[in-house]
Order: structure tokens, then sequence, then C-alpha cells
């Protein structure tokens, strides 16, 4: 991750799946901590993820998996 190298800090992102375009209520992402870089330290975020599905029917024949993810981050 850029800027991260070298450092103490690691990054723990946890995904949250909701339509990204939802605005009540409105999903954002966000950073719930501060690391220095100095000191050990684990960076905790949250994103918004949006799963696309190309079949809307789920028959047990064929595979249903996302083919497309939309993703709201955010970044300093």
């Amino acid at each position: 991750m850029g800027g991260l190298e070298g450092t103490l800090t690691t990054v723990k992102t946890d995904a949250n799946f909701h339509l990204v375009a939802d605005t009540n209520p409105i999903h954002l992402p966000e950073i719930e901590n501060d690391c220095d870089g100095k000191s050990v330290c684990e960076m905790r975020t949250i994103s918004v993820v949006e799963a696309k599905y190309d079949s809307e029917v789920d028959n047990g024949y064929e595979m249903i998996s996302a083919s497309e993810l939309k993703t709201k981050l955010v970044s300093r």
C-alpha cells in the first residue's frame, strides 16, 4: 500500500455491502483510527461495496457470482 512501506503500520479493511448510490441512509467509507507510522499500529478502515450480478435467477444449475464490484474507498 502506498506510503506504508518500511513502517510498522498494517491495514485492516472491512467491506460493507450496500448499494453504492444509496442516499438515505447514506453509506460512506471511513478510517476509524489514526496511525503515526512511528509505533506499531493497525489502521482500521471501512469500504462500501456493491455487487452486480448478471443473473437474477438462482435455479441451482449455474454458478452465481458477482460479475462486477463497485467500491467506495477513502484515502488521505
